[in-house]
């Protein structure tokens, strides 16, 4: 999941704008013709589409070409719980000219019908977007704006505010009837914005030494309590790992640090910032790869030739003679290697094998036989 984090400052003292983004699909990842999202992220149906048609992912946005009868395209549930003021926007792009209510052609009309669910209810339409659509849909061909032979809407963004719940589905359905009209979607957002009375500047991880180093700075702080460290596995379960009370005021802030014993899979953490009269705000979401120093002891020991070692991580190796006449050193990728290459000068007997990585450096000792 990608999450931006912003501010808009106002004048006055602290007061700012802080928007998570919650869900976001711009299409640039896809192949042309694809037409469900990644993990089912999104899906589409065009029941009436015949041969040249399409209704799929083209150069980068979704597109419906002559679709005929009205085709969907629907995100997957979107989890807005503890968010206070969800929004969401997209992008409408007509190209061609479609027929709207002006056409007297009844209801075989071409559309551009945003609408939303919450919490599994039913789905609400954003009716008549800036006077180009009618009641019952977001846009229409041939405008009431406009005339019969208008360019229809061009090129609009669609916003809705203000959204509350546990989840949140976005559907679009679209219509139209002819080979030279393109109706397109790209750029959907789910964002969450609120008045915040801490300025949080960066909240970032790092790992050493075994461990995940999570630090944050904030400018300033006004009726903050404390901050919530949480940790999830997946990105969406949270768990409270630590507690750290604040210590910035109104006119500076503060630097924070938490750690936590790193993983071989990626966590992923967020801050909960709590207000003095309870109110709460997350952070924006970050994550950390997985990764240990190593998953076993170089084998076999003794070796005569081949010396195996499996890496996790990026590591820095050293080979010493016990006598230390000899070393060697040797920066490697994460997999297995083989370490023959290396020790092919060294003489029989004992030899000290230092690993080392981002995460802690251990030392083994090996032995080489004829």
């Amino acid at each position: 999941m990608k999450v931006l984090f912003t501010y808009l400052f106002f004048l006055g003292f602290a007061t700012h704008t802080f928007a998570q983004i919650i869900w976001q699909e711009n299409f640039d990842t896809y192949a042309d013709g694809t037409t469900t999202g990644t993990a089912n992220s999104w899906t589409s149906v065009c029941g009436a589409c015949a041969t040249g048609d399409f209704f799929e992912v083209r150069s980068g946005a979704f597109s419906g070409q002559d679709v005929n009868d009205f085709s969907t395209w629907e995100s997957e549930s979107i989890n807005i719980a503890g968010f206070s003021n969800v929004s969401f926007s997209l992008d409408a792009i007509e190209v061609g000219d479609h027929e709207g209510p002006a056409c007297n052609c009844g209801i075989n009309i071409d559309y551009f019908d945003v609408s939303y669910s919450i919490n599994g209810g039913a789905f609400i339409t954003v009716e008549n977007w800036n006077g180009d659509g009618s009641a019952g849909h977001t846009l229409t061909g041939d405008s009431q704006n406009g005339t019969l032979d208008d360019d229809d809407w061009g090129n609009t963004t669609i916003t809705q505010n203000g959204l509350v719940g546990n989840s949140l589905v976005l559907r679009v359905v679209v219509r139209n009837t002819a080979g030279t009209e393109t109706l397109t979607l790209d750029n959907v957002v789910v964002s969450d914005v609120a008045l915040l009375p801490v300025e949080l500047v960066s909240f970032s991880a790092s790992p050493q030494n075994n461990w995940v180093y999570l630090n944050w700075q904030t400018s300033s702080e006004l009726f903050n309590s404390h901050f919530e460290l949480e940790r999830s596995w997946n990105g969406i379960e949270f768990e409270t790992i630590g507690t750290i009370t604040a210590k910035g005021d109104r006119f500076s802030g503060a630097n924070y640090q938490f750690q936590d014993p790193s993983s071989t899979q990626i966590t992923y953490y967020r801050l909960k910032q709590i207000d003095l009269d309870g109110i709460f705000h997350y952070s924006r979401i970050i994550n950390i790869e997985g990764h240990s120093l190593f998953s076993n002891a170089p084998y076999p020991n003794p070796f005569t030739n081949d010396l195996f070692l499996d890496l996790a991580s990026k590591s820095s190796l050293k080979f010493l003679s016990i006598n230390g006449s000899q070393q060697k050193s040797v920066l490697l990728s994460e997999g297995r290697h083989n370490l023959s290459a290396y020790l092919k000068d060294f003489p029989n007997g004992i030899l000290i094998l230092h690993v080392s990585s981002a995460y802690g450096t251990r030392n083994y000792k090996m032995v080489k036989t004829k």
